[in-house]
């Protein structure tokens, strides 16, 4: 036995936030997280976190999209924000514009994603994907 297999043992090993026999947000192997106690993730794990989704995301878009991997970096990366946003099942609900990111028009595939229910919910972000769609650079 080690610390590691020790603590796993006693805390327990959790894959979701609940909370602890005190009533504070924790996570993990008893990790705090709740705020009115100090309890936070350290950046290194939401960075890992952030890592390992983009990861996810990508293999999914790659494994459903047989064209994603030709766009340049800053369209996969446009693709990656909106299915990370409304999940890569729903973004693969958006035929009309995925058909026009296939044929390479990205000016008609910005135009339809300007007509979307989620652009009207964020039209911000999602005019900034748009933009980063037509043009190829990064916004």
């Amino acid at each position: 036995m080690n610390i590691h297999e020790q603590l796993i043992r006693d805390e327990g090993s959790v894959p979701y936030a609940y909370q602890d026999t005190l009533g504070y947000w924790t996570i993990g192997v008893g990790h705090m997280i709740d705020r009115r106690r100090g309890g936070a993730l350290p950046q290194p794990i939401i960075d890992a976190l952030l890592g390992y989704d983009i990861t996810e995301v990508n293999n999914n878009l790659s494994a459903h999209l047989p064209w994603f991997e030709v766009l340049d970096e800053a369209r996969q990366a446009a693709l990656i924000n909106i299915a990370f946003n409304v999940g890569p099942s729903g973004m693969l609900a958006f035929h009309s514009f995925l058909t026009y990111m296939a044929a390479n028009d990205f000016t008609k595939a910005a135009a339809d994603l300007r007509t979307t229910k989620v652009y009207q919910q964020l039209p911000a972000r999602y005019e900034r994907i748009a933009k980063q769609i037509e043009s190829g650079v990064w916004v």
